[in-house]
């Protein structure tokens, strides 16, 4: 019966919609930001692969399990971090070549 009341208490599951351009700044660098998290919350996170193929906006499905504090708190820092994210906007504009170096200055400056 301990056994059965472990695998409920840890049976807790989530999903947290995320941009697939943004899976390289939540993993970071050689996994240093997802490792973090893992540790912090104590929850185990399924982020997706390279070849798992995101919904027709562009998102993806991160997979989070454990216990039910545990699966909130990384629940929630992901959806901040998501919410962070996607509020970035970006925008080009094009610069005649002959005033690049006005712009970028001698040697980069």
């Amino acid at each position: 019966l301990s056994l059965l009341q472990w695998v409920i208490d840890h049976s807790y599951t989530a999903t947290v919609s995320v941009a697939q351009a943004q899976i390289p700044s939540l993993i970071g660098q050689r996994g240093r930001e997802m490792d973090k998290l893992r540790a912090d919350t104590g929850a185990q996170i399924d982020v997706p692969g390279v070849n798992d193929v995101p919904d027709e906006s562009g998102r993806v499905q991160i997979k989070i399990r454990g216990t039910k504090k545990q699966v909130e708190e990384a629940k929630k820092t992901l959806e901040q971090r998501s919410k962070e994210f996607d509020s970035i906007v970006t925008k080009t504009i094009d610069v005649d070549k002959k005033y690049h170096k006005s712009l970028i200055g001698g040697g980069g400056e």
